[in-house]
């Protein structure tokens, strides 16, 4: 994916957001490993 294409991706899922819709936001950006098990 190139990064116009992420931006776009971005732009559209927080825009959706904004309007209440949670679900493209949560596609567009992957969870973060929980910082309390990872191991130095």
């Amino acid at each position: 994916m190139s990064s116009e294409e992420r931006a776009r991706e971005l732009a559209a899922a927080l825009h959706a957001a904004l309007h209440g819709g949670l679900e493209p936001l949560n596609r567009a950006i992957p969870p973060r490993p929980d910082l309390n098990t990872q191991q130095s």
